[in-house]
């Protein structure tokens, strides 16, 4: 696989998995841009196809997204398709940061030879509290895709300071993610940019609420056997090995999932992101011992470059969804009822 990232800044601390180029503080929208190296523009142009006289055929309905700096192709889109040029997308993030005290660029880049590119907003200085050595950091991650994969969407995305993990829950009752179409006007992203600080009030307030939740539940061994074994079960209700039919294929799965459970028990057993912060034995332990394996520890498989690989499933891929279930099962397990 060829490399996911392609460009990248970041402000004062390495990251954990030490990709990209590092400045001292924080950058303006227009330092960003070029730091990030984000500073080229898409145009969208006609394709064709050679008749079997070897005559031009206009495809019809498609249109493809060239990147002017290098008329690299990015994707295939239909023709009701309007970019938002990286700028734009700047723009938008710059909507949210002005109205946000204390609000500040903490990286940007583009994935996938900048099919993708996103933007990390830290919206606060002061983080949430979750235990006494447990903080949480609120960010905001906007991204947009250029082959038509996605709109442009804007997440809350909490992350633990002790140890960079993107925690990545959709909490109940309160929305995390807005999602701007690429037909709407620019007035209009803007518009809609600024609704995420409304929810962002709501969203980090339930959500450091239902983590102090968790980090109060204790568990016992068998209880956190149990809830691992949810996320990863080898057998179906009915004793089925799940996901294989051949003895060599059930065989496989059940030693994965084996050792996938004890990689997360260890993990959360000795880990000093969750021992010295008191979370150990906790469902707040057992939830964040699920995010720490899909961000550190969980394979790659067919990448070159494995922390290239996992920033990606990090923020767009199976680790969001792995780690909702997570948190999904962490407040089954409590017993907390949520509006």
């Amino acid at each position: 696989m060829a490399h996911e990232i392609e460009s990248m800044f970041y402000v004062g601390q390495e990251p954990w998995h030490g990709l990209g180029t590092k400045v001292l503080e924080a950058p303006t929208a227009q330092e960003a841009i070029i730091l990030a190296k984000l500073d080229w523009n898409v145009e969208l142009c006609d394709m064709f196809i050679k008749s079997e006289y070897n005559e031009p055929i206009l495809v019809p309905d498609k249109v493809a997204v060239v990147r002017d700096s290098d008329k690299s192709i990015l994707g295939t889109v239909g023709k009701r398709y309007t970019p938002f040029q990286p700028n734009e997308c700047f723009s938008i993030a710059d909507a949210i940061v002005e109205q946000q005290e204390g609000a500040h660029y903490n990286t940007a880049g583009s994935l996938m030879k900048g099919k993708k590119i996103w933007m990390l907003v830290e919206l606060s200085q002061t983080p949430m509290q979750i235990t006494k050595k447990d903080e949480v950091a609120k960010y905001l991650l906007l991204s947009n895709s250029y082959d038509g994969s996605s709109s442009l969407q804007i997440m809350l995305t909490p992350i633990r300071v002790v140890c960079w993990n993107t925690l990545s829950a959709a909490v109940s009752g309160a929305d995390s993610i807005v999602s701007i179409r690429h037909t709407h006007s620019m007035h209009q992203r803007v518009e809609d940019a600024k609704k995420t600080l409304g929810l962002a009030a709501k969203y980090f307030t339930d959500f450091e609420a239902q983590s102090k939740y968790l980090a109060s539940k204790q568990v016992t061994d068998k209880l956190l056997n149990t809830y691992f074994f949810t996320l990863f079960p080898d057998e179906d209700e009915n004793g089925q090995v799940v996901f294989a039919t051949t003895p060599e294929e059930k065989e496989k799965v059940k030693h994965n999932r084996i050792q996938q459970r004890a990689e997360l028990r260890t993990i959360h057993d000795s880990s000093p992101s969750i021992v010295d912060v008191g979370a150990r034995g906790t469902l707040w332990g057992a939830y964040n011992a699920v995010t720490q394996w899909t961000d550190h520890y969980q394979g790659t498989r067919g990448s070159n470059n494995v922390s290239e690989s996992r920033l990606h499933r990090q923020w767009f891929g199976v680790s969001r969804t792995l780690k909702q279930e997570a948190w999904d099962k962490a407040l089954q397990f409590a017993d907390l009822k949520v509006a």
